[in-house]
């Protein structure tokens, strides 16, 4: 997952560095796969331009045959969940 942030961050010259992909959920039956990515609450919140460059992305990116929905969740606990993440990943 961290080379999916990777690509996007190249792609948009590191302008959302600051991106945690959360989850990613794949519809087989609707043919939806939805990215959330957790944000710092420090950060300003994401527009509606923000979601939709980075679905474009995402669809370029993984070449996916299938519709593409981002969601963005602000976190206050920004470092605890992703660590919290990466102990239930491991």
């Amino acid at each position: 997952m961290e080379e999916l942030i990777q690509k996007i961050n190249k792609a948009c010259d590191n302008k959302y560095q600051y991106l945690k992909i959360y989850e990613v959920i794949y519809d087989k039956a609707t043919s939806l796969c939805t990215f959330t990515f957790l944000y710092p609450l420090s950060h300003e919140d994401m527009t509606a331009e923000n979601r939709a460059e980075l679905e474009s992305l995402l669809r370029n990116i993984l070449s996916l045959n299938a519709n593409v929905r981002v969601k963005f969740k602000k976190s206050f606990l920004f470092d605890l969940l992703i660590s919290r993440e990466r102990a239930n990943f491991f």
